[in-house]
């Protein structure tokens, strides 16, 4: 997360991205150290915060099993012809 940004450039929307990235792969556990300097952004709600991130990690978790559940199912079909 730091290295994106401090690499220069539009780093603004880089850490946007990767932030948005980390929060739904690890949860809404994995920015917790950082809840402490959102309070001072007056339009955001930390109740939100949690909650969006928390529907997009299991999102991401939906999609990977299903994914896995699509690939096992695939190798299957495959085995059996």
């Amino acid at each position: 997360m730091l290295t994106s940004i401090n690499a220069g450039g539009d780093t603004d929307t880089i850490g946007a991205i990767v932030g948005g990235l980390c929060g739904a792969y690890h949860g809404s556990e994995a920015y917790q150290e950082f809840l402490p300097y959102l309070v001072e952004l007056d339009f955001i709600s930390l109740s939100d915060v949690n909650a969006i991130a928390t529907l997009l990690s299991d999102q991401l978790i939906r999609s990977h099993q299903n994914i896995c559940i699509q690939l096992a199912t695939n190798a299957e079909i495959c085995l059996l012809h």
